[in-house]
């Protein structure tokens, strides 16, 4: 019954801010409520399997933790200053730029040795059985916290090939998107360099970087489209609709996805795989609760939180008491596997308690709300605008704020600072100015 309330509550909060923000979509509680409202329901039909009895810490994590989040990104909304609403350059007077057919030419060279590159990595380190086998061993050993340790690391002009790669791809996402919406036209020389860059992304058995990828790519279609139309949400209806179908054939397609990469799924169904994923959540969270004294953590604060950034500090300096593993561990009940994700408010609460919620939800909806408005006073013509681009990234771990702490994880890091600086790179070097207003 507790977690049916819930289930009313959580919709009820994301009806009013959908009102409150004038029927948009995009905005960052909108995002960060819907997710725990797919996370609740899912849960709500699974609670029988999963023997889900919601306690009251559980129910107020989550219900005062969308409370708070939308409560303060409406705050922000208002005080955001009023001299920043509107852009002081006009899409008419912005530079209009292209991209030389030869500068692409070299993208895709570079992305395609990158891929090779990668896959030989993988095959030195792990030389035996079907290529897929070898993807589907690597990262079962990366997410080991034991074999981890004894895991040959890739070298160093590998990661930052990798990174670059990925950094294109939500840069020719962007450009993708723009053909899409401004001249109606799928360019082939934009989306192949981004769909290269999913290839990649998928290499080492992970999806998440893959779906985050589409996500992102979706803002940017959103974005421009609503850029287009001066920001009226006429025809939202549609838009919601479009976004709920490409959700489900995305998400019953994930299983297959997980086969193609080697993992052994066939014995779930497809129902009790999208429930792993996206309900057993809040099962894991409230089973947590329920059996840990916490803060549980020891050592430096916000080691599970900044783990992220907190390794890259150890690894820079050499401080080894930064050196931290995520505390994960895998669950099941009445033989149902529940996966090893807790919400992102595992971190919080094993780092700082209950009061770390209120500390870390409230940063994040500032920082989430102060992106999404300045992302909005982006051009549609100029080089690709990194307001648009880190938004986008943004939006992508609230999306994923019912699985895990992903805005801390990729926000918080040197390697989303170094994807930055990489987007910047690709402006300069790719964009010629020009005179005539063209795609």
């Amino acid at each position: 019954m507790l977690l049916l309330f819930l289930v009313v509550l959580l919709i009820l909060i994301l009806i009013v801010n959908y009102q409150v923000h004038n029927h948009e979509i995009l905005t960052p509680s909108f995002i960060y409520t819907a997710s725990f409202c797919l996370s609740t329901i899912w849960a709500l039909l699974y609670a029988q399997k999963w023997n889900l009895n919601l306690h009251l810490n559980t129910f107020l994590v989550l219900f005062l933790g969308a409370l708070e989040f939308s409560v303060i990104a409406y705050l922000c909304s208002i005080l955001y200053p009023s001299s920043w609403l509107k852009s002081p350059i006009t899409d008419t007077e912005s530079p209009h730029y292209e991209i030389r057919t030869w500068k692409i030419v070299c993208v895709v060279v570079f992305e395609i040795l990158v891929i090779l590159i990668t896959l030989k990595t993988v095959r030195s380190i792990i030389p035996g059985g079907s290529l897929s086998q070898a993807i589907y061993s690597y990262r079962s050993q990366v997410i080991d916290p034991v074999k981890s340790l004894r895991l040959k690391p890739f070298p160093e002009y590998v990661v930052l090939s990798r990174a670059f790669s990925d950094a294109i791809g939500y840069f020719f996402s962007y450009l993708t998107a723009k053909g899409l919406i401004i001249s109606k036209k799928v360019y082939i020389k934009y989306l192949l360099p981004f769909i290269l860059s999913i290839v990649n992304s998928m290499l080492l058995g992970s999806r998440g970087g893959t779906i985050m990828l589409l996500i992102a790519a979706l803002v940017y279609v959103y974005s421009l489209y609503m850029k287009k139309n001066e920001w009226h949400t006429r025809g939202n209806a549609k838009v919601i609709v479009i976004a709920v179908a490409i959700f489900i054939v995305v998400a019953f397609s994930f299983q297959s996805l997980a086969s193609l990469l080697g993992r052994n799924v066939s014995q779930f169904s497809g129902m009790d795989y999208m429930a792993i994923y996206l309900g057993a959540e809040v099962k894991n969270l409230d089973t947590y609760l329920q059996t840990i004294i916490f803060p549980i953590h020891r050592g430096i604060i916000g080691g599970q939180t900044f783990i992220n950034l907190n390794s890259t500090f150890s690894k820079i300096f050499g401080l080894s008491n930064l050196k931290y593993s995520l505390n994960l561990p895998f669950l099941s009940v009445n033989g149902y596997s529940l996966g090893n994700v807790y919400t992102s408010y595992y971190s919080y609460i094993n780092d700082l308690g209950y009061f770390g919620v209120s500390i870390l939800v409230g940063l994040m909806s500032v920082i989430s709300q102060f992106s999404f408005d300045t992302m909005k006073r982006f051009t549609l013509h100029g080089k690709v605008p990194l307001s648009l681009l880190i938004y986008g990234k943004i939006a992508t771990t609230l999306v994923f704020a019912f699985f895990s702490n992903k805005f801390y994880e990729d926000i918080f890091t040197l390697t989303f600072i170094r994807m930055v600086v990489f987007w910047m790179i690709l402006n300069w070097i790719l964009f010629d100015k020009k005179r005539s207003i063209k795609m």
